[in-house]
């Protein structure tokens, strides 16, 4: 099969999500390759399934990003078995995960695991994706080996089968440097030029929702792509929220109660310094290379995304600083399910460990 005709690769050009991207043809080689399918039960499936006195797992349903809207957790796939047991994966593809990332990994697991589910099944690129013991001991998390799955153990079950689908993406697999863990610096090489594959529409030519300005920074609400004076700025899910409701509400201090409701579902604890964390995540992105400075904290009273000043007298309006800012809130087109990633995990010491936030507090007065 020439590789003009890979359909693994053609279609990359269609989203920006590499890992969603990967996900949807895992599930659809799950469904239409017999083949497959039964390689991959096996594989996911039959050491977990022994260990519970199951019968020999046969996958009947595949379903991908399912919300979950009681807890708001999305995963990356449901597997259905044909007696009636379900398995959620989340999957990953990340070379080298940054601490946010690692950070909202850790806690979709656990939201998973409080689901009412019979396991869950984490897909990684590489063995460094450290787990926290108490999920990789969890009874209903599926190892292999104590350890969770990576798509090199995937690999094998692609090459050699003559379903052009399959071949198709196993080809995306080595191209992606998913074949092997840990790849080779050659294979790494080829993944960044692959990368541009990943096609991203800047907001001048697409009209498929409202674009929301904010100072020099642009937000596309369909998309969930942050732009800043032109440079794309790559958010997790929960940081992507914490933005969109800071510019939806601009030049107004929110109290933590505010942002938490409002942003985060009321599923993190206000008594507690995770939505500082998520604060000082944001901050990062948006402002560091950056000269001037947005988002501002309000000793005693909360947060402030605050326009730039420009005269000197250092004061500013509390209303928004753009029509489309003061719209925003009509034109918005509401964050779909692929951006609501997950809730807090409750009755569990998942946040104990965490460093306090560095941050610069500036006394601003109102």
């Amino acid at each position: 099969m020439v590789e003009s005709c890979n359909l693994f690769l053609n279609t990359m050009r269609f989203t920006s999500s590499k890992k969603n991207h990967l996900t949807e043809f895992l599930s659809a080689l799950i469904s239409m390759s017999e083949t497959f399918r039964f390689d991959f039960a096996a594989l996911l499936l039959e050491q977990f399934a022994a260990s519970k006195g199951w019968h020999s797992p046969v996958i009947s349903r595949v379903e991908t990003q399912v919300l979950y809207p009681e807890s708001s957790i999305l995963t990356d796939m449901r597997i259905t078995l044909e007696d009636g047991r379900v398995i959620l994966c989340v999957n990953s593809i990340e070379v080298s995960a940054k601490p946010e990332q690692v950070f909202e990994r850790q806690e979709l697991l656990c939201g998973c695991l409080d689901l009412p589910i019979d396991g869950v099944a984490y897909i990684g690129a590489y063995t460094c994706d450290s787990l926290e013991p108490f999920i990789l001991l969890d009874s209903r998390f599926i190892t292999r080996n104590g350890q969770h799955f990576l798509w090199s153990d995937i690999y094998p079950l692609l090459k050699g089968n003559s379903n052009p689908l399959v071949i198709s993406v196993c080809t995306g697999f080595e191209k992606m440097g998913l074949a092997s863990s840990p790849p080779d610096a050659d294979t790494l090489a080829r993944f960044s030029e692959l990368e541009s594959e990943w096609i991203e529409v800047p907001p001048a030519v697409h009209n498929r929702g409202a674009i929301i300005n904010f100072e020099d920074v642009t937000i596309d609400p369909v998309n969930h792509w942050v732009w800043r004076n032109g440079q794309k700025i790559e958010l997790t899910a929960k940081e992507y929220r914490l933005l969109l409701f800071m510019v939806q509400n601009a030049n107004q201090v929110l109290s933590r109660e505010m942002i938490n409701k409002n942003a985060f579902d009321n599923t993190l604890d206000n008594n507690s310094n995770i939505i500082d964390v998520y604060f000082s995540y944001l901050r990062n992105k948006i402002e560091k290379g950056f000269t001037d400075k947005l988002i501002y904290t309000v000793r005693g009273k909360g947060y402030i995304l605050k326009g730039v000043e420009r005269d000197s007298s250092k004061v500013y309006s509390k209303h928004r600083s753009t029509t489309q800012v003061q719209s925003a809130k009509t034109q918005i087109v509401e964050p779909d399910i692929t951006s609501i990633f997950s809730q807090q995990f409750q009755n569990r010491n998942t946040y104990s460990d965490c460093t306090s936030v560095s941050e610069t507090i500036d006394d601003i007065k109102i």
